[in-house]
Formats: structure tokens, sequence, C-alpha cells
């Protein structure tokens, strides 16, 4: 798709408008050198830019005069003997170019050379070249009689010779009659693109590979219309209309194709801007790659029963179409099909479909109803962006995720139920969805991505379900919602524990930082480059922590990490680089590189397990061992102390909060620690265990 989906193509037209330099302020000419032994001047007054030297002129050489003149003002290029070769695109956009000079030592030069520059009306070749002609105002190949470029209007049909090349006359504004004359066998699919001008098409009689019919250039063989214009009606007996074959044309108003026709290029009809009205044949099974892209006056299509795919960008930039019906013969809708289409109100998608592409409605600013095929099991990447009406989806029973900025700049959405098979909502999913009041989240649900719901100003109550493993940095930036704050750092919560993930700093921190015990998660990047804590203890209730949470704290001097812990991120604790002391798992020293990169002040690292199970790791890692000049042990066995859960050696509230949730299943216990929990020695943990902790609690407990 040319306007959404090749950032390439993009990229090249921004660095094409950025390498128009602005002559110097008074200069009335310029020089230089560049490439090798070869120079540049430019004469101002006359607007005339000389290439002289020995050799090629590559990619990248232009930039030696595009940075002293202003291309609007060159209008003749002269290229002086000794050149042998000019590179693709060299002299792209010089609007204001009327005329070329080409030498006599030039054996390459390709029609996109002078792409785009509308204002070329001839070109002249040496005599003495050996490879080019001097047929009028263009450029042929003297052995194989291949026309590469041609400019203004040429009469073709006088022309001697054999085939069309691609691009060879791309926005040529001169030709209005186009005449094929009989010795012509091959024409490009790109020859005349864009060439808008062009109102009536004839073909030689004897020409045995193409003929002329309606106003359209046939390809005998095929069937295939290879080239059509404004006057053009489509005649029986055609079988394709091929890629390109009309696209620019805007002076076509409408098109019918009859029923023999089979296929439709790419970007047939693209860019037909006064494209009113359209009859599809009933044959065809597929709408390519932006087949009707851009054609802005298009009001209604009728997508023929027996579609079973339409391509990217189909119908991309269409903003008068006031919407389309999806037969349910479809399957696949590609990227950007109906990117763009400012005027659609609503569109329902068929469950035949088990294929829809990104960006597919991006852009549709009046869309307020949609529905989803039942099958599809993910929304893409800015599926529904800039979707300013939307209020109301029909969602999937079988969704599971929601991809990124899918419903980013959606304004008018003010409430959300997802299905409850959702398990991950993407980067920036529902960023600036500005009147989001109401989201229920599924227990399906394990991740939320970065800035997922960044600048909901409407969003103040978020409840989150006990599955989810992951959050995002700024997921909730910028949004209305309470947050419970404690301990110095901010907590979102389930249902029954308000302290479930901690979310991100609410200031900075000096000393050990102290996370709530019923913590369940650490977002990502939630302590980033926090140079105050000097040490972290993760609670043993812990079962995820994030990419980056602690990166770059370059104080803390040791890190706790429970064996509750079963799910980390990339680099939890990279650049940390005062860490000298480490508590963690024997099963984490596998993933250590990545979580302590850059940790390289650990003196000691005492490993949960055993001593077995410690060999065996260390065996494994080998070379890979970052720990390899600290001291890598078993911890000791932790002290009994009756009651303790949390191994701190005291016996307090927070041991009872634990102990509570681990008789009700919200919480998992240090199997080392089993011993403190079980009061009464009967070999489980309940609720006579937790009347005994109030009794130890109150100092009145004896054994």
């Amino acid at each position: 798709m040319k306007k959404i989906l090749s950032f390439a193509l993009c990229f090249a037209f921004l660095v094409s408008a950025l390498l128009v330099f602005p002559a110097p302020a008074g200069a009335a000419s310029n020089s230089g050198v560049f490439g090798q032994n070869m120079t540049w001047s430019f004469d101002g007054a006359e607007g005339v830019l000389t290439l002289s030297g020995n050799g090629r002129i590559e990619d990248g050489d232009c930039i030696a005069w595009l940075f002293n003149i202003n291309t609007s003002n060159v209008k003749r290029i002269e290229i002086e003997s000794g050149i042998t070769a000019v590179a693709p695109y060299c002299f792209e956009g010089y609007d204001n170019l009327t005329s070329v000079s080409l030498p006599d030592t030039l054996t390459e030069i390709p029609s996109s050379a002078f792409s785009g520059c509308t204002s070329l009306s001839e070109i002249t070749i040496d005599e003495g070249n050996a490879v080019f002609g001097s047929e009028p105002n263009c450029l042929v190949e003297k052995e194989s009689g291949a026309l590469l470029f041609g400019v203004g209007n040429v009469d073709i049909g006088a022309l001697n010779i054999t085939s069309i090349e691609n691009g060879a006359f791309s926005s040529n504004a001169g030709i209005v009659t186009l005449n094929i004359p009989e010795s012509v066998t091959y024409i490009g699919e790109t020859a005349f693109l864009g060439c808008r001008t062009i109102s009536e098409i004839n073909v030689a009689p004897g020409n045995p590979v193409y003929r002329s019919e309606g106003n359209c250039l046939i390809e005998r063989d095929s069937g295939r219309v290879v080239l059509g214009c404004g006057a053009s009606v489509i005649p029986e007996g055609v079988t394709a209309i091929g890629a390109h074959a009309f696209e620019g044309c805007d002076s076509l108003t409408e098109i019918a194709l009859p029923e023999s026709v089979l296929y439709i290029g790419e970007s047939a009809f693209m860019e037909c801007s006064s494209l009113e009205s359209v009859t599809l044949s009933e044959s065809i099974t597929e709408i390519p790659e932006c087949a009707f892209a851009y054609c802005c006056s298009l009001e209604e299509i009728e997508i023929p029963y027996g579609v079973v795919r339409i391509g990217d960008g189909a119908f991309a930039g269409c903003t008068s179409l006031g919407g389309v019906t999806v037969p349910d013969t479809v399957e696949s809708i590609g990227h950007g099909a109906f990117f763009e289409c400012a005027s659609f109100t609503s569109i329902e998608f068929p469950d035949s479909v088990t294929f829809i592409g990104e960006a597919v409605l991006c852009g549709c600013e009046a869309l307020e109803t949609a529905k989803l095929p039942a099958g599809v099991t993910s929304i893409p990447a800015s599926f529904f962006e800039s979707c300013f009406s939307l209020t109301e989806i029909v969602f999937p029973t079988a969704l599971e995720t929601i991809g990124e900025s899918a419903f980013v700049d959606c304004a008018s959405l003010t409430s959300l139920a997802l299905p409850d098979s959702v398990s991950e909502i993407g980067d920036n999913a529902f960023g600036f969805c500005t009147a989001l009041e109401t989201l229920d989240l599924p227990d399906s649900l394990e991740t939320i991505g970065y800035g997922a719901f960044a600048n909901c100003t409407s969003l103040e109550t978020l409840i989150l379900p006990e599955s989810v493993m992951s959050i995002g940095a700024s997921a909730f930036l910028d949004s209305e919602i309470i947050f419970t704050e404690y301990g110095g750092a901010l907590y979102l919560g389930t249902e029954d524990d308000p302290y479930y993930a901690l979310i991100e700093t609410a200031g900075d921190f000096i000393g050990e930082l102290e996370i709530h015990p019923d913590a369940k998660i650490i977002c990502d990047y939630a302590f980033e480059v926090n140079d105050e804590i000097t040490s972290v203890e993760i609670p043993s209730g812990v079962k995820a922590i994030g990419e980056g949470a602690f990166e770059g704290c370059r104080r803390i001097e040791s890190i706790v990490i429970p064996s509750s812990v079963v799910s980390f991120g990339e680099g939890v604790f990279a650049g940390c680089s005062a860490i000298r002391n480490i508590k963690i798992p024997v099963r984490i020293l596998p993933i250590a590189n990545n979580l302590f990169a850059g940790c390289n002040s650990v003196e000691d690292v005492a490993c949960e397990g055993t001593a077995e199970e410690l060999e065996e790791v260390m065996s494994l890692l080998g070379d890979d061992n970052m720990f390899a000049g600290a001291s890598v042990h078993i911890e000791d066995e932790p002290e009994f102390v009756l009651g303790d859960l949390d191994g701190d050696g005291a016996v307090n509230v927070r041991d009872f909060s634990l102990m509570k949730k681990v008789i009700a299943g919200a919480a998992t216990l240090d199997p080392a620690l089993f011993a403190n929990a079980d009061i009464d020695g009967d070999g489980h943990i309940t609720a006579k265990d937790l009347g005994l902790m109030k009794n130890i609690i109150a100092g009145s407990y004896s054994n």
C-alpha cells in the first residue's frame, strides 16, 4: 500500500523532499567535485547544471550539488562526454527542468533518473553514442530497440522501437493520443503510469501482441487490459484488468467490468480521483492491493458474492465511500483495506473471515459501530486507530489478543467489556480514549502493555484480575485512576487486594525499599534509575517482576528474590552496579546474565536450594557464569522462629496477614518456613494455627 504500509516509500519521498536545498543568498553560480574525477557547475543566470569528468554518477553523488543549489532553479542539464552512467532517481523531482543533453560516452541510464520531472519536454543524445539512438525526445537502445525514456507529446507510432519499458513515460503530461506501432511486442506495466492526459488509445492493426478496442490497450493472447484512459469502455471478452492499468486516470468517472473479467491487478484503479461509479464482474474472486485506493469520489461499490480476498489497501483513502457490505464468501481482509474511509459509519465482517490485517479501519473517523468475525483471535495493530466516533464493538468470543494501538484515539468509547478469553492487551492499545469511563477486564488477562491506557482521562477506576502477570511502563500514564500508596510506591489492586500490582514510584527513597507484603507483581520500569534505593527485599508472595523494574538503580547493594517469583522481564536489575549481595533461588542462576547485566560488583550469592542442585547448575553454566568472581553458595538454613512466615526473624501482623492468605490460597509460602507456620505441629496450616499466631503476637502463647 502506497500511503500507509510502505514505510520505505514514504521514507524515500521524505528524503527526496529534504534534499531540495535553497541556494545561498546572492549566489549566481556554484561548482564543486563529486565521485571519482568528476565536477559539477551551475549557472544560476541560465539555470544550467553541467556535469563533467570521467566515470559513473553513483547513488548519492547528487548530494554534492544538492547542498548548494535549489533544484527548482534547474532548467537544463548537460552531461558531458566522459560520463558513462547515471544512477537511478539522480534528478528526481526537478520540477522546472525542461531539457536534457546526454553524451556519446553514456552506456547506462535508467528511466527513473528523471522521475517526476513533469516539465521535461526535450531530450537529446550525442549522435556518436553507440548504445542509445536519437529518436525525437526519446532514449532508445540501438541494439534492442527498447524505448527507455520519452518526454513531451511523442508520436510513439512513428518510432522504430520494439518495446516500451517500465516507467518510460511515467507522469508524462504531453501525450494525448497514444499510438502503438506494429513493431512493439512488449509494454511494461508501468510504462505509462500517471499519464493523465491520454484520451485516445490506438494500436496498429498488424501488431501481433496488442490490439486496441474501446480506448483500451489489450494484450491479444491473455485478453488483459494493459492500459486505459478516461474514455475507456471495457469490451466483452476481456479477461483481466492489468496492474496499474488506470492508475492516476483522474478523468475516468465510471467503469463497468464485463462478466468475462476474472481478475483485477494491483493498483488497477488507484487514484482515479473522479471515479464515481464502479460495476464489478461477478466472476472475480479477489480485490487486490490498492485496487481502488484513493478513489476519493467513489460513494458506493458492491463487492460481488464469491470474492474471497480483499487485499492490502484495496479501498484505502476512499473518503466518500459510505460503507460496504462484505459478503460471507470473504475469508481474508488485508492490511489497511479500508484505511481512512472517512465516511464509513458502520461495518460488519462476516464469520467467514479468518484473517484481518493491521490498520484495516484506521482513520475511519465517522465509524460508530463495528462487528468483528467470530473466529478471529486477535485484533491487529492500529485496527481501529483514530476511529473518533466509535462507540460500539461486537468482539469475537474467542478473542485472545488486542494489538498495539488497536483502539488508540477512539475518543468516543465510553465503556468496554472484553471477552473472557482475552489474555493480552498490547502497547498503547487504548491510549487517548479520553471518554473511556468503564472497563471490565476479564479473568483470563495476563499482560497489559506499555501505555495501554495512557491518557484515558475519564478512567477513574480499574480492577485488575488476579491472572495479570505483567504491566508495561506508563500503562496508566495521565489517566485519572486512583492508586493506593504504600511506602512511597503506587499500587493498583484486584477486587480483594488493593496492593496486587506495584505500578511505579511515588517519590524518592532513601535506604531500604519496603514493598507491601501483599504485592504480587512489580511492573515494568517501576523504579528505573532511582538512585536513592540501597536495598530491595521482594516479598514472598510476589510472582512476577517486570522488564527493567530496577534498571539503573546504582545505589542498590543487596537484593533478595524469593522462590515465589516465577516470571521475570528483561534486565530487571540491569546496570545496578553497586550490588554486592544477592539472595536468589538456584533455578534463577541460568538467567542471571539477563537479570543482572552490568552488575559487576557482586561478591556474595546465597542460593535457595540444595547443594546438588547448585553444583548441577554451575556445571551447566560453565564460562557463562556471570558470578565467577563471587562466592556462590547455598544459603544458611533459616532460623526457626515459630510463627515467622516471612523469614525476617520476628512475628508480627505481616506474618498474620500472610498466613490468612496462605490459608485462603491467595499466597504461597516458602517451603523452608513451613515449620514456622505449622504452629500446632499437625502437618497442616489451618485456622487453628492462625488463632495460635494471635496468641504469639499478643505474648500469651505457651507451647
